[in-house]
């Protein structure tokens, strides 16, 4: 959280989380907020690895030199194949049933700011963080945001399955609320997937205050 606040007088400055995203976030004025909870918090712009994790070697990406929709020679695969999964969130959005969106990664020749990496940018739009009796802190979008729109990713800690289990176990002996999230990723065949669990309890972004109703 920048600047700290000692006083805990949110209405007479502007502090905001993240400020290392494209867009900070703000911590919009609540009268009664737990700023101790956002001190508290690690804030992390995207997905952290356990200690001592083997990163993925040898695998097969594009050869582009620069962003991938702006080559000659068309279509790049990681490009054609993000395109297609963009246009699908764009027109159904949360009626489509699956979501396949291939994006460009570490084993790619493009850099940073392909276009073919549509989530690996941070928080790009304004978002702000508002106090509530009953939720806790939440997330405010500060503009309208289009459909298809990407907001943020849910980055936390990687753990495994048991340390997922072990996790949950401990937050609900402590009485603790948390954001332990697990998921199932298909892979790139389309015939297996994996299971994937990201805690953000402790650590992560600003993804883990969005609530639901």
């Amino acid at each position: 959280m920048h600047p700290a606040q000692a006083d805990g007088h949110v209405n007479h400055r502007v502090i905001v989380i993240g400020d290392m995203e494209p867009q900070p976030v703000q911590v919009l004025p609540s009268p009664g907020a737990d700023l101790d909870a956002l001190r508290q918090f690690q804030y992390h712009p995207s997905c952290v690895l356990p200690p001592g994790t083997a990163q993925l070697q040898d695998c097969e990406g594009c050869k582009c030199n620069g962003p991938c929709l702006c080559q000659t020679q068309l279509p790049c695969p990681c490009a054609a194949e993000c395109l297609k999964g963009l246009k699908v969130i764009r027109e159904e959005g949360r009626a489509a049933n699956v979501i396949l969106l291939l994006e460009c990664g570490s084993a790619c020749g493009c850099s940073q700011c392909c276009q073919a990496r549509p989530t690996q940018g941070g928080v790009t739009s304004p978002l702000g963080l508002v106090w509530s009796e009953q939720k806790g802190w939440c997330v405010k979008t500060l503009q309208d945001i289009n459909q298809g729109s990407f907001v943020c990713e849910y980055a936390g800690e990687y753990v495994s399955g048991a340390e997922a289990a072990q996790r949950l176990a401990d937050y609900d002996q402590q009485k603790r609320g948390h954001a332990l999230l697990t998921v199932r990723l298909l892979l790139p065949s389309y015939t297996r997937s994996i299971r994937c669990s990201i805690d953000a309890t402790d650590m992560g972004n600003v993804a883990r205050y969005i609530n639901h109703r």
